[in-house]
Parts: structure tokens; C-alpha cells; sequence
């Protein structure tokens, strides 16, 4: 829903957070926010078994950056464009 182009929008499923993934974890300064922010970073955590406090907040903080505010987005653009004449 926020980019048109079907194939766009498969190849930005992966790219993007992989990309994100890639970018933080390669910066030294940026590493500790890969958890915070990446998809890749919480979703290891998550099949590793080892969840404490923190890496549940982690995954908490990315499925509503990727999950429901991207979703909402899209929403209320695809609502924005269905109001237009």
C-alpha cells in the first residue's frame, strides 16, 4: 500500500529492513540500536529461545515500526487516494 509498483513493493519487503539490518550492524556506534530497529536482529532472538525483559521490549518496538505503523500508513494513504475525485 505505500508503494505502488507490486514489484517494488516485493523487492522494499526485503531490502529495506535488510538493508537496515546491514547498515547498523556495520556502524560500531549504530550496532545497539540493530535491536531497537532491524527485524532480522529481534526475529534471532526470538527463534534462539532467549527472550529475558529486553529482548521482549526489542521485539516489541519492531513489530510496531514494521508491523503497525507502516501498516496505518499505508491505510490511511490507500484511504487518502480513494477520497480523491
Amino acid at each position: 500500500m505505500l508503494l505502488r509498483p507490486a514489484f517494488l513493493a516485493c523487492l522494499a519487503t526485503v531490502v529495506l529492513p535488510l538493508g537496515l539490518w546491514f547498515v547498523l550492524g556495520s556502524v560500531d556506534i549504530l550496532r545497539p540500536a540493530q535491536g531497537w530497529l532491524a527485524p532480522y536482529a529481534t526475529v534471532r532472538n526470538l527463534l534462539s529461545g532467549q527472550m529475558d525483559a529486553l529482548a521482549w521490549a526489542q521485539w516489541s518496538v519492531v513489530v510496531l515500526l514494521w508491523g503497525v505503523t507502516l501498516n496505518t500508513v499505508g491505510a490511511f494513504q490507500l484511504r487518502r487516494r480513494l477520497a480523491r475525485p
